[in-house]
């Protein structure tokens, strides 16, 4: 029962990690897409096309701020630009 237990638990392991490996790797490619000056609406509709992660708008004065990242990293992966 223990060895069965132990089995389980290293597959689920193995499995939350490849998720949140995957997610990683979205947020990074993805933001890696964007420089200064690219329209929101471009930066919105390739967003759109995330799997493992999402993303909030906050509208402040004139600008808008978009944050982008994954539950399965628990939001704190960044990419290094931003």
């Amino acid at each position: 029962m223990k060895l069965l237990c132990a089995v389980i638990s290293a597959v689920a392991l193995v499995i939350a990690g490849f998720f949140a490996n995957e997610a990683r790797k979205e947020v990074y490619f993805l933001c890696s897409n964007f420089l200064v000056g690219t329209g929101y609406s471009n930066v919105i509709q390739q967003l759109d096309t995330a799997n493992l992660s999402n993303y909030t708008v906050e509208t402040t004065d004139n600008k808008k701020q978009i944050t982008f990242s994954s539950p399965f990293n628990f939001h704190i992966v960044k990419h290094p630009r931003v």
